[in-house]
């Protein structure tokens, strides 16, 4: 029984600790996203030259 609950501890905290590992790659993601289309509008930008404005 101890046995039981043991391994149930084990695989919870795995779970628990995937779903958190997935949810910083998906964050990670997302924010080389957001600075990737920054960095395109600043070069749109600056090639157009509608920030000196």
């Amino acid at each position: 029984m101890k046995w039981l609950s043991y391994m149930l501890i084990v695989s919870l905290s795995f779970k628990i600790s995937l779903h958190f590992h997935m949810n910083v790659v998906l964050l990670y993601g997302l924010i080389s996203l957001i600075i990737e289309l920054l960095n395109t509008l600043k070069l749109l930008c600056f090639s157009r030259e509608c920030c000196h404005l």
